[in-house]
């Protein structure tokens, strides 16, 4: 196409197709269009984009007036999204401390919210129970338990009601409240006079124990000890005489564990012994011993004995016995304890045993770890018996004494 010159004229051109090209052409150089208000030109065409056209303004708005996605154009006044989301992989705010923000108008709880504090408190606050406030609810406080007051403290999972007023609760089947450590105890102290009582478990290698020292201000040199020692129990107290049993209203005491054994009157006698058991009874002549051939002594059938401090109950049977042929010197029966000397046991009851001439029964008479048998009567002499007064067999011995030890 050939080039179209345009001439200056002042006429009123309006109204007038200056150009009608079918064919797409250049205009170069620079055109300068002085419409006032009005618009410079009018766009025909459809929705065809005009490539690299730069406008000053879009829709009568400066270029400067629209956000960029880079963020480099800040907005000017507040921004009302109405009913719509704006979503984003982060949200933040650089506003200085003292400003909130962001300010939520709904109380909808957000789900999946994670924040660092609530009401200015970290999480670890609120895990203090001194900094809790009015009543606690206990989720697992069990049937009827569902608050705690007065500062008590329910610990376990609470398969039963309780009824809490201040201290501490706890229902598990496993274990309501443990204290672990080396040597770990509980204690209870009362501050006024410092006396202080406490409930430790040592473990020393050799057994395990729970020590209880008595209120002494706070010392460990007095305290009653149970202790487990290779699957036994046994209880021990640090000083003597420190256990003791009071009637009800605490004027007359009733009794007393000690070093020195048991004591029914306050610490004036004791009972250090107790004992029930068996022995092997021996019926022997003096002479020639108690020995271990069957010719020179008879083991007894029956023997048993209650031994109650010093006090001896003892009671032996030797059953259709013969009178060993060895044997020699006085009749004498063995004892499960040492005695006194001079002491004299009852009659034993006996059959086909000769007793001396003029004399009608026989009685004991303790000496040292044996009973000597002697034969009484109507004002004769006593005399010992010997096992040669009587021989054969088809012989019996029944007797029950008392009898006091040495210790």
């Amino acid at each position: 196409m050939a080039d179209i010159q345009v001439a200056n004229s002042d006429d009123d051109l309006s109204g007038n197709t200056l150009l009608t090209e079918e064919e797409a052409y250049t205009i170069t150089g620079l055109h300068t269009y002085n419409r006032s208000t009005n618009p410079p030109f009018a766009v025909v065409s459809g929705a065809a984009k005009v490539d690299n056209l730069d406008a000053d303004k879009l829709d009568g708005v400066e270029g400067a007036e629209f956000l960029k996605r880079d963020g480099t154009v800040a907005l000017t006044a507040n921004w009302d999204a109405g009913g719509y989301e704006i979503r984003s992989n982060t949200f933040e705010s650089d506003v200085a401390t003292g400003t909130a923000p962001l300010v939520v108008a709904s109380t909808t709880k957000v789900a999946n919210l994670n924040a660092d504090k609530l009401d200015d408190q970290e999480g670890s606050y609120y895990l203090a129970a001194a900094n809790a406030t009015g009543t606690l609810s206990v989720a697992q406080g069990g049937t009827g338990a569902t608050s705690l007051t007065d500062n008590a403290i329910l610990m376990g999972n609470g398969t039963s009601a309780v009824t809490p007023g201040s201290g501490l609760y706890g229902y598990d089947s496993t274990a309501a409240l443990r204290i672990e450590g080396a040597d770990p105890y509980l204690s209870l102290k009362e501050t006024t006079n410092t006396k202080e009582w406490k409930i430790q478990v040592v473990d020393d290698s050799s057994e395990s124990l729970i020590q209880i020292p008595t209120p002494t201000g706070g010392t460990t040199t007095d305290w009653i000890r149970r202790t487990w020692y290779n699957g036994a129990t046994d209880y021990r107290a640090s000083t003597p005489d420190n256990i003791r049993l009071f009637n009800a209203d605490g004027t007359s005491e009733r009794l007393r564990l000690g070093t020195s054994g048991v004591s029914f009157d306050a610490g004036s006698n004791y009972l250090d012994d107790y004992e029930e058991g068996t022995y092997t009874p021996y019926l022997y002549g003096a002479t020639t011993g108690n020995t271990g051939d069957s010719t020179y002594r008879i083991t007894g059938t029956t023997g048993n004995y209650c031994k109650i401090g010093r006090l001896v109950f003892v009671h032996f049977r030797f059953d259709d016995f013969t009178v060993p042929t060895n044997a020699t010197g006085h009749l004498s029966i063995t004892v499960p304890f040492t005695c006194n000397l001079a002491d004299v046991g009852g009659a034993p009851m006996m059959n086909l045993m000769n007793i001396s001439t003029n004399c009608t029964y026989s009685i004991v008479y303790c000496n040292s770890d044996h009973f000597r048998v002697y034969s009484i009567g109507d004002d004769v002499a006593w005399s010992l018996n010997n096992i040669t007064d009587t021989s054969g067999g088809g012989r019996y011995l029944w007797a029950s004494f008392t009898y006091y030890t040495n210790s």
